[in-house]
């Protein structure tokens, strides 16, 4: 299967469902991931700096796949451009598994910021599960 550059509403999609989360997660005390995942959510460029780190990330991924430069994939001249993109809970957790399949590639999943990206994705998924009514109804044990 061939691997590919996302769309810049796919990493969008990605940081806005995100942010609330990890904000709000305050036991995440692995600084090392802290630092990779850029959270400082005071800041107003907290999402196009994350943004910009993973649009990077996928090119690198994709020069390991295909053998080329990061420039070699960026041939529109276009680069990456941050904007809110509001979707489900549901579309933003498989925008996520989208983006880290194509960063599958070579060393990229040994790397400590795809496997922050990956806790990321993680934790999205598993805080949306358990604000279902069904988890809330299913046994403990």
């Amino acid at each position: 299967m061939s691997a590919f550059l996302v769309e810049d509403k796919t990493i969008n999609s990605i940081l806005t469902a995100i942010r609330p989360i990890l904000r709000d997660y305050v036991n995440y005390d692995d600084e090392n991931s802290r630092e990779l995942l850029l959270l400082e959510f005071d800041s107003d460029t907290w999402a196009a700096k994350l943004g910009q780190k993973m649009f990077d990330f996928n090119l690198e991924a994709l020069g390991e796949r295909y053998e080329s430069t990061l420039t070699d994939w960026r041939t529109d001249g276009k680069g990456y451009a941050y904007q809110p993109e509001y979707t489900s809970q549901i579309q933003a957790i498989k925008s996520f598994g989208c983006f880290l399949y194509q960063c599958c590639e070579g060393d990229i999943p040994k790397k400590p910021f795809y496997k922050a990206l990956k806790w990321a994705k993680d934790h999205l998924t598993e805080t949306f599960i358990m604000s279902l009514p069904e988890y809330n109804l299913a046994d403990w044990n």
